[in-house]
Protein backbone atom coordinates (compact mmCIF):
# COMPACT_ATOMS: atom_id res chain seq x y z
CA UNK A 1 0.00 0.00 0.00
CA UNK A 2 1.49 3.33 -1.04
CA UNK A 3 1.93 5.73 1.81
CA UNK A 4 -1.03 7.90 0.93
CA UNK A 5 -1.71 8.19 4.65
CA UNK A 6 1.39 10.18 5.50
CA UNK A 7 1.34 12.51 2.51
CA UNK A 8 -2.40 13.06 2.52
CA UNK A 9 -2.46 13.94 6.21
CA UNK A 10 0.25 16.50 5.71
CA UNK A 11 -1.39 17.88 2.60
CA UNK A 12 -4.63 18.31 4.52
CA UNK A 13 -2.84 20.57 6.97
CA UNK A 14 -2.56 18.00 9.73
CA UNK A 15 0.75 17.22 11.39
CA UNK A 16 1.71 14.39 13.62
CA UNK A 17 4.33 13.87 16.32
CA UNK A 18 5.10 11.03 18.69
CA UNK A 19 5.16 11.56 22.46
CA UNK A 20 8.50 10.42 23.86
CA UNK A 21 8.33 7.66 26.46
CA UNK A 22 10.54 7.35 29.51
CA UNK A 23 12.75 4.33 30.04
CA UNK A 24 10.04 2.10 31.54
CA UNK A 25 7.66 2.99 28.72
CA UNK A 26 4.73 3.85 31.00
CA UNK A 27 4.35 7.61 30.91
CA UNK A 28 5.39 10.32 28.45
CA UNK A 29 8.25 12.49 29.65
CA UNK A 30 6.59 15.66 28.34
CA UNK A 31 3.09 16.99 28.87
CA UNK A 32 0.65 14.86 26.90
CA UNK A 33 -1.08 17.21 24.44
CA UNK A 34 -4.10 14.89 24.27
CA UNK A 35 -4.70 15.35 27.99
CA UNK A 36 -4.72 19.12 27.94
CA UNK A 37 -7.91 20.84 28.99
CA UNK A 38 -10.34 22.08 26.40
CA UNK A 39 -10.43 25.83 25.98
CA UNK A 40 -13.20 27.71 27.77
CA UNK A 41 -14.19 29.42 24.53
CA UNK A 42 -17.44 28.40 22.93
CA UNK A 43 -17.46 26.31 19.76
CA UNK A 44 -18.50 29.31 17.68
CA UNK A 45 -15.68 31.35 19.18
CA UNK A 46 -13.23 28.59 18.28
CA UNK A 47 -14.50 28.41 14.72
CA UNK A 48 -14.12 32.16 14.38
CA UNK A 49 -10.62 31.91 15.85
CA UNK A 50 -9.63 29.27 13.31
CA UNK A 51 -10.97 31.41 10.49
CA UNK A 52 -9.20 34.44 11.98
CA UNK A 53 -5.90 32.55 11.91
CA UNK A 54 -6.07 32.33 8.12
CA UNK A 55 -7.09 35.96 7.83
CA UNK A 56 -4.31 37.09 10.18
CA UNK A 57 -1.80 35.20 8.07
CA UNK A 58 -3.03 36.95 4.95
CA UNK A 59 -2.92 40.35 6.68
CA UNK A 60 0.74 39.77 7.52
CA UNK A 61 1.67 39.06 3.91
CA UNK A 62 -0.54 41.77 2.41
CA UNK A 63 2.46 44.12 2.45
CA UNK A 64 4.56 41.76 0.34
CA UNK A 65 3.61 43.37 -3.01
CA UNK A 66 4.97 46.67 -1.66
CA UNK A 67 8.50 45.33 -1.15
CA UNK A 68 11.15 47.29 -3.01
CA UNK A 69 12.76 44.35 -4.83
CA UNK A 70 9.57 43.70 -6.87
CA UNK A 71 9.63 47.13 -8.51
CA UNK A 72 13.39 46.85 -9.11
CA UNK A 73 13.12 43.46 -10.86
CA UNK A 74 10.26 44.74 -13.00
CA UNK A 75 12.37 47.69 -14.06
CA UNK A 76 15.20 45.32 -15.02
CA UNK A 77 12.78 43.42 -17.27
CA UNK A 78 11.87 46.68 -19.03
CA UNK A 79 15.54 47.37 -19.87
CA UNK A 80 15.70 44.58 -22.50
CA UNK A 81 18.73 42.76 -21.14
CA UNK A 82 19.69 40.11 -23.71
CA UNK A 83 20.73 37.44 -21.26
CA UNK A 84 19.29 33.93 -21.12
CA UNK A 85 19.80 32.83 -17.55
CA UNK A 86 17.56 30.59 -15.47
CA UNK A 87 19.05 32.15 -12.35
CA UNK A 88 17.80 35.59 -13.38
CA UNK A 89 14.45 34.02 -14.29
CA UNK A 90 14.32 32.53 -10.79
CA UNK A 91 14.77 35.98 -9.22
CA UNK A 92 12.01 37.28 -11.47
CA UNK A 93 9.78 34.40 -10.40
CA UNK A 94 10.34 35.34 -6.75
CA UNK A 95 9.24 38.87 -7.54
CA UNK A 96 6.18 37.72 -9.50
CA UNK A 97 5.09 35.32 -6.75
CA UNK A 98 5.64 37.94 -4.05
CA UNK A 99 3.58 40.47 -5.99
CA UNK A 100 0.73 37.93 -5.86
CA UNK A 101 1.36 37.09 -2.18
CA UNK A 102 1.84 33.43 -3.08
CA UNK A 103 4.11 31.71 -0.54
CA UNK A 104 3.54 28.42 -2.32
CA UNK A 105 4.83 29.76 -5.65
CA UNK A 106 7.84 31.32 -3.96
CA UNK A 107 8.71 27.90 -2.53
CA UNK A 108 8.12 26.23 -5.91
CA UNK A 109 10.50 28.67 -7.57
CA UNK A 110 13.14 28.20 -4.88
CA UNK A 111 13.07 24.41 -5.20
CA UNK A 112 12.83 24.21 -9.00
CA UNK A 113 15.61 22.23 -10.66
CA UNK A 114 18.35 24.37 -12.21
CA UNK A 115 18.95 23.39 -15.82
CA UNK A 116 22.01 25.50 -16.49
CA UNK A 117 25.62 25.87 -15.46
CA UNK A 118 25.71 29.46 -14.24
CA UNK A 119 29.41 29.78 -15.09
CA UNK A 120 28.45 29.65 -18.77
CA UNK A 121 26.70 33.01 -18.25
CA UNK A 122 29.49 34.72 -16.29
CA UNK A 123 30.14 38.32 -17.22
CA UNK A 124 29.50 41.88 -16.07
CA UNK A 125 26.54 43.62 -17.69
CA UNK A 126 26.30 47.39 -17.29
CA UNK A 127 23.43 49.53 -18.49
CA UNK A 128 24.17 52.89 -20.16
CA UNK A 129 21.51 55.47 -19.34
CA UNK A 130 22.83 57.64 -22.13
CA UNK A 131 22.61 55.14 -25.00
CA UNK A 132 19.86 52.98 -23.43
CA UNK A 133 21.94 49.89 -24.14
CA UNK A 134 23.94 47.22 -22.35
CA UNK A 135 27.68 46.64 -22.31
CA UNK A 136 29.22 43.31 -21.38
CA UNK A 137 32.72 42.81 -20.01
CA UNK A 138 34.27 39.40 -19.21
CA UNK A 139 34.29 37.91 -15.70
CA UNK A 140 35.50 34.49 -14.61
CA UNK A 141 33.95 34.32 -11.16
CA UNK A 142 30.46 35.82 -11.30
CA UNK A 143 27.46 37.09 -13.20
CA UNK A 144 26.96 40.76 -12.35
CA UNK A 145 24.24 43.11 -13.58
CA UNK A 146 24.42 46.87 -12.93
CA UNK A 147 21.30 48.87 -13.77
CA UNK A 148 19.01 51.70 -12.61
CA UNK A 149 16.67 50.48 -9.88
CA UNK A 150 13.73 52.63 -11.02
CA UNK A 151 12.61 54.45 -14.11
CA UNK A 152 13.46 57.71 -12.35
CA UNK A 153 17.00 56.62 -11.35
CA UNK A 154 19.85 58.68 -12.81
CA UNK A 155 22.56 56.16 -11.91
CA UNK A 156 23.01 52.41 -11.88
CA UNK A 157 21.99 52.14 -8.24
CA UNK A 158 21.02 48.45 -8.41
CA UNK A 159 23.35 45.48 -8.67
CA UNK A 160 22.70 41.75 -8.97
CA UNK A 161 25.60 39.41 -8.23
CA UNK A 162 25.40 35.66 -8.82
CA UNK A 163 27.97 32.96 -8.05
CA UNK A 164 28.06 29.20 -8.49
CA UNK A 165 30.19 26.27 -7.33
CA UNK A 166 29.90 22.98 -9.20
CA UNK A 167 29.55 19.66 -7.38
CA UNK A 168 31.34 17.94 -10.29
CA UNK A 169 28.39 15.52 -10.38
CA UNK A 170 26.05 15.12 -13.34
CA UNK A 171 22.54 13.72 -13.32
CA UNK A 172 20.02 12.89 -16.03
CA UNK A 173 16.77 14.72 -15.33
CA UNK A 174 13.96 14.92 -17.88
CA UNK A 175 16.27 13.30 -20.46
CA UNK A 176 18.85 16.09 -20.06
CA UNK A 177 22.31 15.72 -18.54
CA UNK A 178 22.76 18.46 -15.96
CA UNK A 179 25.72 19.58 -13.91
CA UNK A 180 24.53 19.78 -10.30
CA UNK A 181 25.51 22.76 -8.16
CA UNK A 182 27.30 22.39 -4.84
CA UNK A 183 26.31 25.91 -3.87
CA UNK A 184 24.95 29.07 -5.44
CA UNK A 185 24.01 32.59 -4.43
CA UNK A 186 22.16 35.54 -5.91
CA UNK A 187 22.06 38.97 -4.28
CA UNK A 188 20.23 42.17 -5.18
CA UNK A 189 21.57 45.44 -3.77
CA UNK A 190 19.73 48.74 -4.12
CA UNK A 191 21.64 51.87 -3.08
CA UNK A 192 24.09 49.55 -1.37
CA UNK A 193 21.43 47.85 0.76
CA UNK A 194 20.48 44.20 0.39
CA UNK A 195 16.89 43.81 -0.81
CA UNK A 196 16.92 40.18 -1.93
CA UNK A 197 19.29 37.25 -1.42
CA UNK A 198 18.97 33.59 -2.29
CA UNK A 199 21.54 30.99 -1.23
CA UNK A 200 21.56 27.23 -1.62
CA UNK A 201 23.94 24.43 -0.66
CA UNK A 202 23.62 20.80 -1.75
CA UNK A 203 25.10 17.34 -1.23
CA UNK A 204 24.49 14.31 -3.47
CA UNK A 205 25.01 10.62 -3.92
CA UNK A 206 27.28 9.66 -6.84
CA UNK A 207 24.19 9.09 -9.04
CA UNK A 208 22.99 12.66 -8.42
CA UNK A 209 20.32 11.86 -5.86
CA UNK A 210 20.33 14.75 -3.35
CA UNK A 211 21.09 13.88 0.27
CA UNK A 212 21.07 17.38 1.73
CA UNK A 213 19.77 20.78 0.67
CA UNK A 214 19.80 24.06 2.56
CA UNK A 215 18.03 27.06 1.01
CA UNK A 216 17.59 30.55 2.39
CA UNK A 217 15.72 33.41 0.77
CA UNK A 218 15.46 37.04 1.89
CA UNK A 219 12.82 39.19 0.20
CA UNK A 220 12.77 42.61 1.84
CA UNK A 221 11.24 42.11 5.29
CA UNK A 222 10.29 38.48 4.55
CA UNK A 223 12.51 35.42 4.91
CA UNK A 224 12.15 31.77 3.98
CA UNK A 225 14.35 28.87 5.07
CA UNK A 226 14.07 25.33 3.76
CA UNK A 227 16.27 22.40 4.77
CA UNK A 228 16.01 18.72 3.77
CA UNK A 229 18.39 15.85 4.49
CA UNK A 230 18.27 12.10 3.82
CA UNK A 231 20.73 9.57 5.23
CA UNK A 232 18.67 6.71 3.64
CA UNK A 233 17.60 5.90 7.21
CA UNK A 234 16.34 9.30 8.34
CA UNK A 235 14.64 11.97 6.23
CA UNK A 236 14.33 15.36 7.93
CA UNK A 237 12.60 18.50 6.74
CA UNK A 238 12.41 22.01 8.15
CA UNK A 239 10.56 24.95 6.61
CA UNK A 240 9.91 28.40 8.07
CA UNK A 241 8.36 31.53 6.64
CA UNK A 242 8.78 34.73 8.62
CA UNK A 243 8.17 38.44 8.53
CA UNK A 244 10.78 40.31 10.50
CA UNK A 245 11.31 38.33 13.70
CA UNK A 246 7.83 36.74 13.66
CA UNK A 247 7.39 33.21 12.31
CA UNK A 248 4.15 33.08 10.34
CA UNK A 249 4.28 29.47 9.21
CA UNK A 250 6.50 26.52 10.13
CA UNK A 251 6.67 22.87 9.24
CA UNK A 252 9.05 20.18 10.54
CA UNK A 253 9.09 16.44 9.94
CA UNK A 254 11.24 13.38 10.46
CA UNK A 255 10.76 9.99 8.79
CA UNK A 256 12.72 6.93 9.91
CA UNK A 257 12.98 3.82 7.78
CA UNK A 258 14.50 2.48 4.59
CA UNK A 259 14.54 5.53 2.35
CA UNK A 260 16.54 4.54 -0.70
CA UNK A 261 14.69 6.83 -3.10
CA UNK A 262 16.24 8.50 -6.10
CA UNK A 263 15.57 11.67 -8.02
CA UNK A 264 16.04 9.84 -11.29
CA UNK A 265 13.83 6.85 -10.48
CA UNK A 266 10.89 9.04 -9.42
CA UNK A 267 9.94 6.51 -6.76
CA UNK A 268 7.18 6.87 -4.20
CA UNK A 269 7.59 6.15 -0.51
CA UNK A 270 5.96 2.89 0.55
CA UNK A 271 4.38 2.47 3.96
CA UNK A 272 6.42 -0.70 4.48
CA UNK A 273 9.59 1.39 4.20
CA UNK A 274 8.65 3.58 7.18
CA UNK A 275 9.38 2.63 10.77
CA UNK A 276 8.00 5.79 12.31
CA UNK A 277 7.44 9.43 11.48
CA UNK A 278 6.81 12.68 13.29
CA UNK A 279 6.05 16.23 12.31
CA UNK A 280 4.81 19.57 13.58
CA UNK A 281 2.81 22.20 11.77
CA UNK A 282 2.02 25.70 13.02
CA UNK A 283 0.18 28.70 11.60
CA UNK A 284 0.40 31.82 13.73
CA UNK A 285 -0.97 30.78 17.16
CA UNK A 286 -2.49 27.44 16.09
CA UNK A 287 -0.58 24.16 16.37
CA UNK A 288 -1.58 20.72 15.05
CA UNK A 289 -0.19 17.70 16.88
CA UNK A 290 -0.87 14.00 16.84
CA UNK A 291 0.33 10.43 16.72
CA UNK A 292 0.06 8.00 13.83
CA UNK A 293 0.98 4.30 13.92
CA UNK A 294 1.75 3.80 10.23
CA UNK A 295 2.62 0.10 10.55
CA UNK A 296 -0.65 -0.74 12.32
CA UNK A 297 -2.67 1.13 9.70
CA UNK A 298 -0.80 -0.61 6.91
CA UNK A 299 -1.28 -4.02 8.56
CA UNK A 300 -5.02 -3.37 8.83
CA UNK A 301 -5.26 -3.57 5.04
CA UNK A 302 -3.79 -7.06 4.80
CA UNK A 303 -6.32 -9.44 3.25
CA UNK A 304 -8.62 -6.66 2.02
CA UNK A 305 -7.84 -7.06 -1.68
CA UNK A 306 -11.14 -8.81 -2.40
CA UNK A 307 -13.29 -6.27 -0.56
CA UNK A 308 -15.41 -3.71 -2.39
CA UNK A 309 -14.23 -0.14 -2.68
CA UNK A 310 -16.60 0.95 0.04
CA UNK A 311 -15.51 -1.85 2.37
CA UNK A 312 -11.83 -1.05 1.83
CA UNK A 313 -12.46 2.63 2.49
CA UNK A 314 -14.44 1.85 5.66
CA UNK A 315 -11.56 -0.31 6.81
CA UNK A 316 -9.12 2.54 6.23
CA UNK A 317 -11.26 4.94 8.24
CA UNK A 318 -11.57 2.44 11.09
CA UNK A 319 -7.80 1.88 11.12
CA UNK A 320 -7.09 5.62 11.11
CA UNK A 321 -9.39 6.23 14.04
CA UNK A 322 -8.03 3.22 15.95
CA UNK A 323 -4.35 4.00 15.46
CA UNK A 324 -4.12 7.79 15.45
CA UNK A 325 -4.85 10.82 17.59
CA UNK A 326 -4.87 14.45 16.48
CA UNK A 327 -5.53 17.72 18.25
CA UNK A 328 -5.59 21.40 17.37
CA UNK A 329 -4.06 23.47 20.16
CA UNK A 330 -4.13 27.18 20.94
CA UNK A 331 -0.48 28.00 21.63
CA UNK A 332 -1.34 31.13 23.62
CA UNK A 333 -3.54 29.39 26.21
CA UNK A 334 -2.05 25.86 25.72
CA UNK A 335 -5.55 24.41 25.54
CA UNK A 336 -7.26 22.06 23.11
CA UNK A 337 -9.40 23.71 20.47
CA UNK A 338 -10.60 20.47 18.92
CA UNK A 339 -9.68 16.86 18.35
CA UNK A 340 -9.76 15.14 14.99
CA UNK A 341 -11.49 12.00 13.73
CA UNK A 342 -11.69 10.55 10.24
CA UNK A 343 -14.90 10.06 8.30
CA UNK A 344 -15.73 8.10 5.17
CA UNK A 345 -16.92 10.12 2.19
CA UNK A 346 -18.36 9.17 -1.15
CA UNK A 347 -19.19 11.00 -4.34
CA UNK A 348 -20.97 10.14 -7.56
CA UNK A 349 -20.15 10.98 -11.14
CA UNK A 350 -23.03 10.45 -13.55
CA UNK A 351 -22.87 10.44 -17.33
CA UNK A 352 -24.78 9.29 -20.42
CA UNK A 353 -23.33 6.14 -21.90
CA UNK A 354 -24.11 5.20 -25.51
CA UNK A 355 -24.91 1.46 -25.72
CA UNK A 356 -26.45 -0.92 -28.28
CA UNK A 357 -30.04 -1.96 -27.59
CA UNK A 358 -30.88 -5.37 -29.05
CA UNK A 359 -34.65 -4.81 -28.73
CA UNK A 360 -34.68 -1.67 -30.85
CA UNK A 361 -31.61 -2.57 -32.88
CA UNK A 362 -30.24 0.89 -32.28
CA UNK A 363 -27.92 2.84 -30.02
CA UNK A 364 -29.48 4.51 -27.01
CA UNK A 365 -28.15 6.68 -24.20
CA UNK A 366 -28.30 5.20 -20.69
CA UNK A 367 -27.64 7.26 -17.59
CA UNK A 368 -24.96 5.58 -15.48
CA UNK A 369 -23.23 6.63 -12.27
CA UNK A 370 -19.88 5.74 -10.73
CA UNK A 371 -19.36 6.01 -6.98
CA UNK A 372 -15.93 6.82 -5.54
CA UNK A 373 -14.98 6.42 -1.89
CA UNK A 374 -12.52 8.42 0.18
CA UNK A 375 -12.03 9.81 3.68
CA UNK A 376 -11.41 13.16 5.30
CA UNK A 377 -10.42 14.50 8.71
CA UNK A 378 -12.81 16.69 10.65
CA UNK A 379 -12.20 18.73 13.76
CA UNK A 380 -14.49 17.71 16.63
CA UNK A 381 -15.16 20.31 19.30
CA UNK A 382 -16.04 19.83 22.96
CA UNK A 383 -19.78 19.69 22.26
CA UNK A 384 -19.36 17.15 19.46
CA UNK A 385 -19.88 19.56 16.56
CA UNK A 386 -17.62 19.09 13.54
CA UNK A 387 -15.66 21.33 11.17
CA UNK A 388 -13.74 20.36 8.03
CA UNK A 389 -10.29 21.68 7.19
CA UNK A 390 -11.60 23.63 4.21
CA UNK A 391 -10.78 26.96 5.86
CA UNK A 392 -7.10 26.05 5.91
CA UNK A 393 -7.12 24.56 2.42
CA UNK A 394 -8.79 27.66 1.02
CA UNK A 395 -6.06 29.85 2.51
CA UNK A 396 -3.43 27.91 0.59
CA UNK A 397 -1.81 25.98 3.44
CA UNK A 398 -2.65 22.62 1.86
CA UNK A 399 -0.98 23.65 -1.41
CA UNK A 400 2.07 24.89 0.46
CA UNK A 401 2.54 21.56 2.25
CA UNK A 402 1.93 19.74 -1.04
CA UNK A 403 4.87 21.66 -2.51
CA UNK A 404 7.07 20.88 0.49
CA UNK A 405 6.29 17.18 0.06
CA UNK A 406 6.87 17.36 -3.70
CA UNK A 407 10.41 18.57 -3.08
CA UNK A 408 10.94 15.91 -0.40
CA UNK A 409 10.10 13.26 -3.00
CA UNK A 410 13.42 14.02 -4.72
CA UNK A 411 15.22 12.72 -1.64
Amino acid sequence: MKNKLLLALLALSIAFTACKKNDDGDEPTAEDPFKLDYSNLTVEQHKKELEKTGMDFMKKINTMPDEKFIKVMRNLNDLNLELTSNSVKKMNSFADAASNKSVSKILSSATSTDTEKLSDSYGIYTYSLGTKSWKKTPASDRLEINFPAYKTSTTNNAKITMTYVSSKINATIDESILELPKSSSATLLVDGLQEMKFTSAHEYKPDGTPTKTDMNLKMGSFTMAFNVANTTEVLTNSFTFSKGTETLFSFNSTVNGTLNLGVIDDNELNANDIKNANASFEIMNIKFLGTLDIKAINDAHNGSEDLSGKQQNDKTVAALNAHSQFVAINKTSNTIIAKTNFFATESQRCYNNLIWNNSTQSYIYVNECDTSYDWEPRMIFKDGSKLSFDAFKENGFSKLIDDINAFDDRF
